[in-house]
């Protein structure tokens, strides 16, 4: 079904805009007007990335809350408010001029204003539910209504917090998101048991998304592999399990590199995971404007456990510069852990810019292993701790499913902790310098 709708821009010129959605999206969008489903006390919607999901239940949520409601407090809910703003808040203000309301934003409060031509006018504000202090951020508030946007990604603290704030009479809760593991909280305690909750759950696959081309598809398909294409593709709540990188394929994504690689290569970087007990691990890095790829080319590892000694911070600078000497290198990232080692290599001046890596573990491995799967990187054969490590690194299915959080096994990961901080520090804040904004862009609805 098509909807078409022309309205003024600044300029005064008009504008035509046409959304094409799909029966899902439009169940979505007009639930609460359905005579079986008014009674509801809201809607969860999960499945494919990419599946129009957000795109309908903002539309049908600024619907329902301003026809329905006048001088009310609603609740716009993301991981991060800037990740609400990115993914969601943008699409709102089309959706606003195309429905003929008026939006002001008040930056200094995260709040925006909308009226419509009735004379309805209620507040709606931003929160970011990033962790278990979030919940004290949204306290307090009487709220007619509240729309979390990627709930799975939020702490069931949150969640539990903007229920409490529903106490207007007629209030409803919409929730979207993307699957996450099966005893996620999401899972069990809404979809699970969505009649007994008294919720409408509306399952997405990418087929639901008119607006989205054959290409498109194809596009996003490419993007993961086990796990996350399970999840993000198939839409399946499932299990992490096997290797956390299950697309390294040693076959095609490993090469023979004898000499040093100067000048092959249009930068190059160091990235670093340090240990005591457990191995240091240091990775070089070669980005090549050609192929498009990063190549890991060199290595560097020590493991206190197989060679029965701890090396101190000035050894560890010192075999850390014997191998940076070999290359020109532009910056370097390191376990922001690793205090010592860090101001060590400062004051030894190793690298022209030292950083601090993000060390989000979750979001750097989906990212990394999106790399993984557009073949954007490879492996020199001298590497052999970091070949060895990619093949075993595997995800802990015991305490995945106790926590119905994904897990890592922490073994042989030391590696693959420095590649990570690589790509996630590196290559993800520059996507666009590298032309990548596009799996960037996807990314971010991860939650990155």
């Amino acid at each position: 079904m098509a909807i078409r709708k022309a309205w003024q821009s600044n300029a005064q010129q008009p504008i035509k805009m046409e959304w094409k959605f799909s029966p899902k999206q439009l169940l979505l969008m007009y639930w609460y007007k359905t005579p079986r489903l008014a009674s509801c006390a809201g809607v969860i919607a999960d499945g494919a990335v990419r599946s129009g999901k957000t795109i309908a239940l903002t539309f049908g949520f600024l619907m329902w809350a301003t026809e329905t409601f006048n001088g009310q407090n609603f609740a716009l809910c993301g991981k991060t408010i800037k990740s609400f703003e990115r993914n969601v808040l943008g699409p709102m203000k089309l959706i606003v001029r195309y429905l003929g309301y008026t939006l002001i934003e008040r930056k200094h409060d995260n709040r925006v204003i909308i009226s419509n031509s009735d004379g309805h006018v209620n507040n709606f504000f931003l929160f970011g539910g990033n962790d278990e202090k979030s919940q004290d951020l949204i306290q307090g508030i009487t709220l007619a209504g509240v729309l979390l946007d990627e709930v799975a990604l939020m702490p069931e603290s949150f969640v539990n917090q903007a229920l409490a704030r529903l106490s207007v009479t007629g209030a409803k809760i919409w929730m979207n998101c993307n699957p996450e593991g099966p005893s996620h909280f999401v899972k069990t305690r809404f979809i699970d048991k969505y009649q007994e909750k008294q919720l409408l759950h509306v399952h997405f696959q990418l087929s639901d998304n008119l607006a989205l081309s054959e290409e498109r598809r194809a596009f996003y398909d490419k993007q993961w592999t086990g796990v996350f294409y399970r999840r993000y593709i198939l839409g399946e709540w499932c299990l992490a399990s096997g290797l956390v990188f299950s697309s390294f394929n040693p076959q095609t994504m490993v090469f023979d590199n004898l000499g040093p690689d100067l000048w092959r290569y249009s930068a190059y970087y160091v990235a670093g995971d340090y240990g005591t007990t457990n191995p240091t691990a240091v990775l070089v890095i070669g980005y090549s404007a050609d192929t498009g790829t990063f190549d890991v080319i060199d290595e560097y590892y020590w493991s206190s456990k197989a060679m029965e000694r701890q090396k101190t911070d000035d050894e560890y600078v010192a075999d850390i510069s014997a191998l940076a000497s070999k290359y020109p290198i532009k910056a370097a990232y390191f376990d922001p852990s690793a205090a010592s080692l860090i101001t060590a290599l400062r004051k030894a001046r190793v690298f022209p810019r030292l950083w601090l890596a993000n060390n989000d573990v979750l979001n750097g491995i989906r990212f990394t292993g999106m790399l993984f799967s557009l073949g954007k990187i490879r492996v020199a054969s001298r590497c052999k701790n970091l070949i060895r490590e990619l093949q075993s690194y595997s995800w802990d299915e015991e305490k995945s499913e106790k926590t119905g959080e994904d897990v890592v096994l922490k073994i042989n990961d030391h590696t693959c902790d420095a590649l990570r901080y690589f790509c996630y520090s590196e290559v993800y804040v520059k996507a666009k310098s590298y032309g990548l904004g596009n799996i960037v862009a996807l990314a971010g609805r991860m939650g990155t």
